[in-house]
């Protein structure tokens, strides 16, 4: 008899130690109707547009920098083109332009030629102080050469045209050569010299 109480409370002791344990553990479990906690977006998962919301605004563009404006002053361009074509005289054309400071300007010259069609020369200029002896010129030239002493039957033959766009910096009223272009055909040669004066 003895021996079977002893076995029942060995028994007993071994099954209240978890039930002791279980009852020191708060519960964990949300009463009923409490809300869910919200849990935040990850950075690459942004969540939708909802309707009706507006969209976010892009950044603005940042607006384009006025162009300075040049000094109350004109620049005069002139260019000078020298056509020499074998041991033959040359022969110049000037073309000049007046400008105002950091401003453009164009030529169009246009004619016909019989035997060979439509002969032109385009001059395009700006001009830009960069001091009271230096400008800035950028140039754009396109030019036929023809030989107006050839039979209308070989100008066509002997048509040649150059075409030309640069930028150089020129000392005031000094005059440079901005160019030397040859006939990829004849033996002709073309010199193109550019002088800006500063008219105040």
């Amino acid at each position: 008899m003895r021996r079977l109480f002893l076995c029942l409370i060995v028994l007993a002791l071994l099954l209240a130690g978890p039930l002791a344990a279980s009852a020191q553990l708060p519960d964990q479990t949300p009463p009923p109707g409490t809300p869910k906690a919200a849990t935040a977006p990850r950075p690459d998962q942004q969540p939708p547009l909802t309707t009706g919301q507006p969209r976010p605004e892009p950044a603005p563009t940042p607006a384009p920098r006025p162009r300075p404006a040049g000094q109350p002053l004109n620049v005069k361009l002139e260019l000078t083109i020298t056509d020499q074509l074998g041991s033959a005289a040359p022969v110049q054309k000037t073309v000049s332009l007046l400008m105002a400071d950091s401003e453009g300007g164009m030529i169009r010259s246009e004619g016909v030629l019989p035997g060979y069609g439509a002969v032109q020369l385009h001059v395009d200029g700006e001009v830009m102080m960069i001091s009271e002896t230096k400008i800035r010129v950028r140039i754009g030239l396109n030019y036929d050469l023809i030989d107006p002493k050839a039979e209308s039957a070989a100008r066509q033959s002997q048509r040649t045209q150059i075409r030309e766009s640069l930028n150089a910096v020129l000392e005031n009223g000094k005059a440079t050569v901005i160019s030397q272009s040859a006939d990829p055909v004849t033996d002709r040669k073309v010199t193109v010299e550019a002088k800006a004066i500063i008219v105040r």
